[in-house]
């Protein structure tokens, strides 16, 4: 890989990260949330380099799948999967959903209820499960549901 300098004023990131993956003869996809503008100048830097520069800076997301980089916002790098609780009493089931329905439990998606297991499924992280789960009684915190 060859090392240049690089210099942006004011640019599109999007434009400009697509530009360097030319350069550095990369695969990439660049999400449509990836907004703003970079105003940057950099020395003796190949282009694979000023990429992950920029990618840092803007607080976005780079992964590698196969040949193909995908740079992302934070939003968008990695969606919660649904987390399980089982729970064995109705009434901590009846309690979890009531706290659920007036979101002190809830993130932006709804829960959902399989009723023939008493298990209540939600998206979030792995510390508000743990709180979830803390809440319902449940000393068993399943991994997430694939």
């Amino acid at each position: 890989m060859v090392s240049a300098c690089v210099s942006f004023q004011g640019d599109d990131v999007g434009q400009v990260l697509r530009l360097l993956a030319r350069q550095a003869k990369i695969n990439m996809v660049v999400s449509d949330q990836v907004t703003g503008t970079v105003t940057m100048r950099l020395e003796d830097v190949t282009a694979l380099q000023a990429i992950a520069i920029i990618v840092k800076a803007k607080g976005l997301f780079m992964d590698q799948i196969d040949h193909v980089y995908y740079i992302k916002t934070p939003a968008e790098k990695r969606p919660s999967r649904p987390r399980a609780i089982a729970i064995s009493s109705v009434t901590r089931v009846q309690k979890m959903w009531h706290l659920c329905w007036h979101r002190k439990l809830s993130s932006k998606d709804p829960p959902q209820f399989d009723e023939r297991t008493n298990t209540i499924f939600f998206r979030g992280d792995a510390q508000q499960h743990r709180h979830r789960a803390q809440i319902a009684g449940d000393n068993r915190i399943s991994r997430p549901s694939k």
